[in-house]
């Protein structure tokens, strides 16, 4: 969490002194002399410093590492400052004038790139364009984010083929090179990425329309979490002709619920109106309530409408549920299971240079809780 620090709290000089102290008896004359961990040091407690002067914020992570740097002077703590604080330093660049102390940040910023986990990359990137930890400096944010692309980021893949389809970030328009990095980012396994090239495939918009393409797509960028793309199948599968998939009832229920699932307000809507129309126990007269309740408190201006014209209706027509949840008011609730993804990363003669992996939600698994159900199961009372 970012906390105000007054300088009298965390002073640059006392830091600069144990630097200098340090690093050296003489210091060197090109920055090549130096090692890079010593620049690390020397660019981060610096850009801290001009922090704390200026009485701008910095994190306790920061806070504790110029402490400790301060009190010992050990250049090992230079070989891992806090990764916002680095982030800091390196966006100071565009302040600086004289060429070594550019010099300096261009070997700050390679060893940071040697250091640093592969799939931080794009983000610090980010960071560099927008600020978040200092001034923006677009030039490095472009070669931070053009770095992830090539080795394979899917989110930076995508962010690359956005420059060339928009023309900014001093990238020209092209949209054929645009397609073709966001094709690479969908092979890469960019959920967004999938999904706009299954919108490509629906309308045609460079390249040949095709449904069934289109489908397959929407169904990959769908299993990885793509709300979008569950939605467009669920109304595809619903009927609507702009698709070009036909009517099928089965697949338009799942993709409704994986969408609902995900926290389409509009989808939860349709998914009621799906329960609605199946036969079913009690259970199914609960979830029409969860989720047009849910899809109501969400902003679907459909749910409300319907909510406010068949309330009384629905409350007759599902009795048993009405009953059930006066005597027993505890909310039933959602939860889905979580699977892990994985992300290769390739340098440019396409050999593996790294992995990493994350948690993701998987919407198209995901059960209803009863707490009444609970408490029978807790207290070994029948069914």
């Amino acid at each position: 969490m970012m906390i105000a620090r007054r300088f009298d709290q965390f002073s640059a000089m006392p830091l600069m002194a144990s630097l200098l102290i340090a690093i050296a008896a003489a210091p060197p004359a090109r920055a090549a002399a130096e090692s890079p961990p010593t620049i690390v040091c020397e660019l981060t407690i610096a850009s801290l410093g001009a922090q704390v002067k200026a009485n701008q914020p910095i994190s306790d992570a920061e806070l504790e590492w110029g402490q400790n740097f301060a009190q010992s002077g050990n250049l090992k703590l230079c070989e891992r400052p806090p990764l916002s604080a680095m982030i800091r330093a390196l966006a100071a660049r565009s302040q600086l004038t004289d060429p070594m102390s550019i010099e300096k940040t261009e070997v700050f910023s390679d060893y940071l790139r040697r250091t640093e986990p592969l799939e931080n990359h794009y983000q610090i990137g980010l960071d560099l364009a927008t600020g978040k930890y200092g001034e923006g400096d677009a030039d490095l944010a472009i070669d931070w984010i053009s770095h992830a692309a090539e080795i394979g980021d899917p989110g930076a893949l995508l962010e690359i083929s956005g420059a060339y389809a928009d023309g900014i970030l001093n990238f020209p328009k092209d949209p054929a090179k645009a397609l073709a990095y966001e094709q690479r980012a969908a092979e890469a396994g960019s959920a967004a990425a999938l999904y706009q090239l299954g919108i490509r495939y629906f309308v045609g918009q460079g390249v040949r329309k095709d449904p069934k393409q289109a489908e397959k797509l929407m169904q990959q960028s769908a299993a990885l979490g793509q709300k979008e793309a569950a939605a467009a199948l669920a109304y595809a599968y619903n009927g609507d002709p702009s698709y070009g998939l036909g009517e099928n009832i089965k697949l338009g229920r799942t993709y409704a619920e994986i969408a609902a699932n995900a926290g389409d307000p509009d989808m939860m809507a349709m998914y009621a109106g799906y329960l609605m129309s199946s036969s079913g126990n009690y259970k199914k007269e609960d979830e029409v309530f969860y989720w047009l309740n849910k899809a109501a408190d969400s902003g679907s201006a459909k749910a409300k409408q319907f909510l406010a014209s068949k309330d009384r209706e629905l409350r007759a027509l599902f009795k048993r549920a009405r009953e059930r949840r006066a005597a027993h008011t505890a909310p039933l609730r959602r939860e889905c299971d979580k699977v892990q993804r994985n992300i290769t990363y390739k340098d440019i003669d396409n050999n593996v240079i790294g992995r990493s992996s994350y948690m993701m939600t998987d919407y198209s698994r995901c059960r209803m809780i009863d707490p009444y159900d609970e408490f029978k199961e807790k207290n070994g009372l029948s069914r």
